[in-house]
């Protein structure tokens, strides 16, 4: 079996690669340094779940990581489920739309987003999360 690798867009690195449909390392990293928006995005278009982000400061524009909303207030990002938002080092925590994050990723100067990517991740996600998800049906 053949594991397609697609190259996404960090800061540092213009074209960073990703194996599609497995989490490792790359793809932790991928979405927690820079691709966190696009799989919100893609979670959130899959599952209905509200987005919320944190900012460094009140008035700031740069997001620091983006997260999904469980039903049950629980949250969701790449790494798995937690019982409590990952700030991944932001303070403010806010809520967030696709309009929103599109804004913020410009305003910032920040590669452009691959959902697309993202997208072809959400299965193995949800695989590797179903303990956490059974009452989601999933």
């Amino acid at each position: 079996m053949t594991t397609e690798t697609v190259k996404v867009p960090l800061v540092w690195y213009p074209e960073y690669p990703i194996n599609v449909g497995i989490i490792d390392d790359n793809a932790l990293y991928a979405f927690t340094h820079g691709q966190c928006t696009s799989f919100a995005i893609a979670l959130s278009r899959v599952t209905g779940w509200q987005m919320q982000a944190c900012v460094w400061a009140e008035d700031s524009t740069g997001l620091s990581h983006v997260w999904c909303v469980l039903p049950d207030g629980r949250y969701a990002d790449i790494t798995g489920v937690h019982s409590e938002p990952p700030l991944m080092g932001g303070k403010v925590i806010i809520k967030v739309t696709e309009k929103i994050i599109a804004r913020h990723v410009e305003a910032d100067g920040n590669p452009p987003l691959a959902v697309w990517a993202a997208e072809k991740m959400i299965p193995a996600w949800v695989a590797y999360n179903r303990p956490h998800l059974v009452e989601y049906g999933a």
